[in-house]
């Protein structure tokens, strides 16, 4: 009863300026003998303007304004870049918007953008290709170039460029699910998904007049031989309808309209995003890590022929001392100094 009528009181001396017609009725009531009858009047009270009282809960235990604090995760959560896309500093990645438009059918494309090619692609993004090149070139990914013809050999040039690993992340009822964007493609022939697609950072072309060629097309990634594709594959595949060697594996792929987040990452370079917390715990995608096993990770990177870089957030609030400490238990299981960056939130 005590607690209660604390917080009763609390709320009251906020609202009680705003309700002297009120005040007859609590003095009525001061008496000791009429103390349920007094509790039931200032609830009242609390009731009917709870609205001009705007009290926290941290105020009634402070006294003061609550300060909100934002976790490390989201300190170095995907940052916009442009519509329909934003740039994962912390792991190197970009994120694209795109919505599941095709469930069944051969493709030519695995995305494309709105009003183009919706009838032959999974997805439809609402990015613009050039923007989607600049936020690559800026994680640091290079750009090749999309099939050509070679006239005085008469063959077609295959696509080149930093090959990539594309990933499709979206919310099937209250769960967030990541996947391969290969297990949404069926081969033509074996109806099963290929085991790996070797997909390239092909670049486009500029036209003579210094457009963008994807931007023109909507070729943002293509499974067979255009060449305006932003993204590509590594091999030689024609768009002819009876060579057509993908198409959507309907079973897997969620209904039309599903939003999706597709994730361009390099398949060449292993990048790990580790966030330092002021505790001085190590959290690496929402997980307790530890220097051991990241030098594991580092190891097997190396092993597979990757270039292996290390991105260490400093979250807000933690000391220069606990860096220093950190840096040094990651040198102390035989991690490269020169592999590790350290970051701020947004950067």
């Amino acid at each position: 009863m005590a607690r209660f009528e604390c917080l009763v009181n609390v709320f009251v001396t906020r609202i009680e300026p705003h309700t002297l017609a009120c005040a007859t009725s609590l003095r009525l009531c001061h008496a000791p003998q009429n103390r349920r009858q007094y509790l039931t009047v200032r609830c009242a009270l609390v009731l009917s303007f709870w609205p001009l009282a705007a009290v926290s809960s941290a105020e009634i235990s402070t006294g003061s304004s609550p300060q909100t604090e934002v976790s490390p995760t989201a300190q170095f959560s995907p940052k916009p870049f442009q519509d329909g896309l934003r740039i994962d500093w912390l792991h190197h990645r970009v994120e694209m918007d795109a919505t599941v438009v095709l469930r069944r059918g051969a493709l030519e494309l695995l995305v494309c953008s709105p009003g183009t090619r919706e009838h032959e692609s999974i997805f439809v993004s609402p990015a613009k290709p050039s923007a989607i090149y600049q936020a690559m070139g800026l994680i640091g990914l290079s750009p090749g170039h999309p099939v050509s013809y070679d006239p005085k050999t008469q063959q077609l040039i295959p696509p080149s460029g930093e090959r990539l690993r594309l990933s499709v992340r979206w919310l099937e009822g209250k769960n967030i699910k990541t996947v391969a964007v290969e297990q949404w493609l069926q081969l033509q022939d074996e109806k099963k998904s290929p085991a790996t697609i070797d997909w390239m950072f092909t670049g486009s072309v500029r036209t003579s007049d210094g457009r963008f060629g994807a931007d023109l097309e909507g070729t943002i990634i293509s499974v067979v031989d255009f060449a305006s594709a932003l993204i590509g594959v590594g091999a030689l595949h024609s768009d002819s309808n009876e060579l057509l060697w993908l198409q959507a594996f309907e079973s897997r792929i969620p209904p039309a309209q599903t939003d999706c987040t597709m994730i361009i990452e390099s398949a060449d370079r292993v990048t790990i995003g580790l966030i330092l917390r002021k505790d001085g715990a190590l959290s690496r995608d929402g997980q307790f890590a530890t220097p051991q096993g990241l030098a594991k990770d580092v190891i097997a990177g190396v092993r597979d022929h990757r270039k292996v870089a290390i991105n260490l957030g400093i979250a807000e609030g933690v000391s220069d001392k606990l860096v220093e400490k950190t840096l040094g238990s990651l040198l102390a299981v035989g991690i490269d100094r020169s592999l590790i960056s350290l970051r701020k939130p947004g950067q």
